[in-house]
């Protein structure tokens, strides 16, 4: 079982966290392969590993859940499947092919979930990319001195920049990186001299998502992720004097504390993300100190600038794991909130009709609830004259940004809307917009019941408000009302239907 000692090193140098789950899963199945028939703990590698022995294996981690349930024998079984393909991929025909099918497929293991990591606050994150500027650019322009504190401080701006798992970030070697350039200075270059000269126009990165079992290419351009690219820039060209000292092709490579060239050991102590905090971020970063917060900050801002983009896309997620992981970011929490009550801002506009001045009292229509209630006359507010009603403001209306001219000034909506004021002159319209509203003049039921027929109903009972003599002398000048030439048509339903 060396090989999966030695796979463990290869793996835990760019995901630390890893360490203690992949040491239980090494040492427990090294130790159930050993109580297995015919299978030689001492002599047999993993080239004599087969399915019964992963799936005896996985039995065993079944009833350690069932007697306490918790998530690390899911972890368990999670870490040891991934450093099976880990090693898989980097050394094919190493594993049994039928071990390989099942490394594939997903564990029994229950997932029993904790609460979600939260993300870092606007304010935090606001110190933390101060820290990140203090360290990586001066006056004389970007570091040049490769130290365990300048590249945590790299390490973070691309986390913040990319919104990518810190393990992914920390995988990355000069060989997963190409830029490309439009500029003909560039020509001949290769990517760390373009990074050098700063004339990348994009870089197009291999990231190696071992958990998920993926590799993807993503390319970013300097036209919409510049942050990523000055990064980029500035990282490469920071490690390019020691890859040509030493022949290291690491993208994180550093000085130690002896003046030793060496590629980055994310576990090691002085790389250890709260010392940094402590030593460049000003004031108090809230517990815990783990990079995969950055990860959740960078998906919350997404999600908040573009949200139907993010969803449909799924690059990041599914939307069960986004829901599951992430809807508990107070940036996103405090968005939605303010979305909400925006909406309900507008639920409550929409419930609330015209005031009505029926020449013998005032009242107020509710077209949702249907409800009416009678108002103080001198509640009654200066208005701008309409086509089928008065207006409080034309240039404040909810179906139109503020300050542009209500598009339904000669609609029906208007005897829905709370800026409108109706009075006996308008009861022609009112009349003329209830009987092509009716129902029975409507082709497509839908289209009416979308439409017209809240209309519909608000116009009916306006119409009961007012005396019955005053609505029928009324009704002897609907022709000299201004209406939409194809208001009648659109009761028709669509155009092309």
């Amino acid at each position: 079982m060396t090989a999966l000692a030695r796979a463990w090193v290869d793996v835990v140098k760019n995901n630390p966290t890893a360490v203690g789950t992949l040491r239980v899963a090494i040492l427990r199945l090294a130790k159930h392969c050993g109580t297995q028939v015919g299978f030689d703990a001492s002599k047999h590698s993993l080239e004599h590993l087969r399915r019964r022995h992963i799936d005896s294996w996985e039995s065993t981690l079944v009833e350690w859940q069932a007697a306490r349930p918790t998530d690390n024998p899911y972890r368990v079984a999670l870490a040891m499947f991934a450093l099976l393909r880990f090693i898989e991929d980097h050394q094919p025909g190493t594993l049994h092919p039928e071990v390989y099918t099942r490394v594939l497929q997903p564990t029994r293991l229950r997932h029993i979930r904790n609460d979600p990591m939260p993300d870092f606050s606007d304010d935090e994150l606001s110190r933390i990319k101060a820290g990140v500027r203090k360290l990586t650019w001066s006056d004389d322009g970007w570091a040049t001195v490769a130290s365990a504190d300048v590249l945590i401080a790299f390490e973070v701006a691309l986390c913040i920049a990319t919104g990518e798992p810190p393990e992914v970030i920390r995988a990355l070697k000069l060989d997963d990186v190409v830029a490309t350039s439009a500029d003909p200075r560039s020509s001949g270059m290769n990517t760390e001299q373009m990074a050098r000269a700063h004339l990348a126009d994009s870089y197009t990165v291999v990231l190696r998502k071992h958990r998920a079992h993926l590799v993807e290419e993503v390319t970013w351009t300097r036209k919409r992720e510049p942050t990523t690219l000055r990064y980029l820039d500035a990282v490469i060209a920071l490690g390019a004097p020691l890859r040509r000292a030493t022949g290291l092709r690491g993208l994180w490579i550093m000085k130690n504390r002896s003046g030793s060239v060496q590629l980055a050991q994310w576990g090691r102590p002085e790389l250890k993300l709260s010392s940094w905090f402590d030593s460049h971020v000003e004031g108090v970063v809230s517990a815990p100190h783990d990079t995969r917060r950055f990860r959740k900050s960078a998906i919350a801002a997404e999600i908040i600038a573009e949200p139907e983009r993010h969803l449909r896309s799924q690059r990041r997620h599914t939307e069960s794991v986004l829901f599951d992981h992430y809807t508990n970011s107070p940036a996103l929490l405090l968005d939605v909130g303010q979305r909400f009550v925006r909406s309900v801002s507008e639920l409550h506009e929409r419930a609330l009709g015209p005031t009505i001045d029926t020449g013998v009292g005032v009242v107020e229509h509710s077209p949702t609830t249907g409800e009416v209630a009678s108002v103080d006359q001198a509640a009654l507010p200066d208005t701008v004259g309409g086509a089928l009603a008065s207006c409080r403001d034309p240039e404040d209306s909810p179906h139109a940004p503020q300050g542009v001219v209500c598009p339904m000034a000669r609609m029906g909506t208007c005897f829905t809307c709370p800026n409108a004021v109706i009075t006996v002159e308008h009861l022609p319209a009112v009349i003329l917009v209830n009987s092509v509203s009716a129902p029975d003049a409507a082709a497509d039921p839908t289209t009416w019941q979308q439409v017209w027929g809240f209309i519909h109903r608000a116009t009916t009972i306006i119409l009961q408000l007012f005396p019955h003599d005053v609505v029928d002398d009324a009704r002897l000048h609907t022709d000299d009302v201004l209406v939409d030439l194809g208001l009648r048509q659109e009761l028709r339903g669509p155009t092309n239907a």
